[in-house]
């Protein structure tokens, strides 16, 4: 199940389509999920003009997701081990 969530996030991200065109439900979800704010910080990187917001918040999901998950992979290891 969290397989085919990873899968789905790049999905409901501004990707595709800028986040203020979407409908109100999903605007909410795809402003405060991590992919939107990689993807706004590679968009303005590429284009010129990146935005401090964007890149703190983007480096901060990904450090974030990357302590979680060798914290859950430290403990699963240690289960096994």
């Amino acid at each position: 199940m969290a397989t085919v969530a990873l899968v789905m996030l790049p999905f409901f991200s501004s990707a595709i389509v800028p986040a203020e065109k979407m409908g109100q439900g999903i605007r909410q979800f795809v402003e405060y999920q991590p992919v939107t704010s990689i993807i706004e910080t590679l968009r303005g990187f590429l284009n010129g003009t990146p935005n401090t917001g964007y890149t703190i918040t983007a480096l901060a999901w990904c450090v974030a997701i990357t302590v979680v998950g060798y914290m859950w992979a430290s403990s699963m290891f240690k289960k096994r081990a």
